[in-house]
C-alpha cells in the first residue's frame, strides 16, 4: 500500500462511461478502466475516486450478459479500493441513463463482505469524510427543474450544515461555457461564479462529454468516444490538491485506447474523388471503427458503399444526409436528445433495399436491373 500525506489529496475522477451502450461495447469500455486503474503504485497513490454520474447508458434487463460484466468489474474495482484504501463515491446521474442502477456499487460491497469505503449519492447532499478532512458537495443531475432552484438547495444545505464553503463539489450538470452562446437563454446552465465562491478546491462536473476547463471547473468528458462529433480526445481527471498552499496539479489522461469515430464529407464528389478519399483513409482505421458518410442523395458515393462495406466488414456505417440541420452532439447530450440513430445504419443486410427505395424513387425502369446488379456485387 503506497504510503498517503495529510497534506496532500490525490483524487481521480472518470464520468460519462455508459455502460451498455449500444455501439461502443461494454467489453470495450471495461478493458479501458481496467487499464488506467490496475492495481498499481500510481493508483495505490489514490485517496478517492469519483463517478460523477451515468456510469450506465440505458436500464439493464437481468438475463443480459452485460450485466454480469459489469458486476464483475464493480467488484474488481471494489476490492482494489479496499487493498489501496481509496475512497470511491458513485453520483446519480442523468435518470434516463443511470436508472439508480449504480446502487449496485454498495449493494456488492455488503454482498461480498468487500468492506471498501464506498458511498452512492442520489439526492443533493454535503458529505463530510473525516478521514480526509473534506466537505464534498455532491448534486445529481435533474435535482430540480431549474438551476435556480437547485441552488437555492445548495444554499439551505449550506446553512443546515453552518458552512459558508464546502472543498469539493461533485455535480452532473452543465455550466455556460461548455456550451454554443446562443443557446444559453435555452438551456438551464449552473452558474460558475456562485458555485467557485463556495467550493475551496474544485468543481467536478459530468454531464458533458468533453473536456473542459473554466478557472477551477473541471470536466473530464466520456471516459471513451460514443458518437460522432466526438473526435477529440477522451479520458478521465487527475488531480493532487495541495493543503498547506492550496494549489491544484490538474492532469487530464487521455484514453488514448478510445474507439474512433470519423465522418467522411462526400457531398457532391464523383467516384475517383471518393475512391481518393476513402481508400487512403479506411484503411489506417482499427478494426470496430464507426464511419459515418456525409453526401445528399444521388451522390455517387450512395452506389459506391456496398463495395466499401463488403470490403471493410469490421466497420460499423452510417449515412447523415448532408443539408439536415442537426443540433451538435453537445447540444443533444446536454438536452437529452440521443445522437445515436439519427443517421442509418448499414450492414449488408440493409444496403439492397435502402438503395432501391431510393431507385424507384427517381427511377422506377430501373429498379430489376440494379437489383441483379446489387444482389451480384453483395454476393460476391
Amino acid at each position: 500500500m503506497a504510503t498517503k500525506s495529510c497534506n496532500y489529496i490525490n483524487l481521480a475522477s472518470f464520468s460519462d462511461v455508459h455502460l451498455a451502450h449500444p455501439k461502443t461495447i461494454t467489453g470495450h469500455i471495461l478493458d479501458v478502466l481496467r487499464h488506467y486503474f490496475p492495481d498499481c503504485h500510481k493508483t495505490a497513490e489514490l485517496d478517492i475516486i469519483f463517478i460523477p454520474g451515468d456510469f450506465f447508458d440505458r436500464r439493464l434487463e437481468l438475463p443480459e450478459d452485460q450485466v454480469y460484466e459489469i458486476r464483475r468489474y464493480i467488484r474488481d474495482l471494489l476490492e482494489l479500493c479496499k487493498k489501496h484504501d481509496i475512497l470511491l463515491r458513485v453520483l446519480e446521474g442523468t435518470p434516463s441513463h443511470d436508472w439508480r442502477q449504480s446502487k449496485l456499487f454498495t449493494h456488492l460491497n455488503e454482498v461480498f463482505g468487500i468492506g471498501a469505503d464506498v458511498k452512492y449519492v442520489d439526492v443533493l447532499s454535503i458529505e463530510y469524510i473525516e478521514k480526509l478532512d473534506l466537505q464534498i458537495l455532491y448534486i445529481p443531475d435533474e435535482w430540480r427543474a431549474t438551476t435556480r432552484e437547485t441552488w437555492q438547495d445548495v444554499e439551505a444545505k449550506l446553512g443546515e450544515h453552518q458552512l459558508t464553503k464546502v472543498d469539493i463539489v461533485i455535480m452532473h450538470g452543465a455550466f455556460p461555457h461548455q456550451m454554443p452562446e446562443h443557446l444559453h437563454n435555452r438551456l438551464q446552465l449552473h452558474d460558475p461564479d456562485a458555485f467557485m465562491a463556495i467550493c475551496n478546491y474544485v468543481v467536478i462536473v459530468g454531464h458533458i462529454h468533453f473536456f473542459s476547463q473554466f478557472k477551477r471547473i473541471l470536466s473530464s468528458g466520456s471516459l471513451d468516444r460514443l458518437a460522432h462529433g466526438e473526435e477529440a480526445p477522451k479520458g478521465h481527471l487527475r488531480v493532487r490538491i495541495d493543503r498547506l498552499l492550496g494549489q491544484h496539479v490538474i492532469e487530464f489522461v487521455e484514453n488514448t485506447l478510445a474507439k474512433v469515430y470519423k465522418t467522411y464529407d462526400c457531398t457532391g464528389l464523383d467516384e475517383h474523388q471518393v475512391n481518393d478519399l476513402l481508400e487512403s483513409a479506411l484503411t489506417r482505421l482499427p478494426a470496430d471503427s464507426h464511419v459515418r458518410i456525409k453526401c445528399k442523395r444521388g451522390d455517387v458515393v450512395v452506389s459506391m458503399l456496398p463495395h466499401y462495406i463488403a470490403r471493410y466488414r469490421t466497420i460499423d456505417w452510417s449515412i447523415k444526409e448532408a443539408g439536415k440541420q442537426i443540433e451538435s452532439d453537445t447540444v443533444q447530450t446536454i438536452t437529452d436528445i440521443s445522437t445515436r440513430g439519427k443517421g442509418i445504419q448499414i450492414n449488408a443486410t440493409n444496403i439492397s433495399q435502402l438503395l432501391i427505395e431510393r431507385i424507384e424513387l427517381k427511377h422506377p425502369a430501373l429498379v430489376a436491373r440494379c437489383k441483379r446488379l446489387l444482389d451480384e456485387a453483395l454476393n460476391e
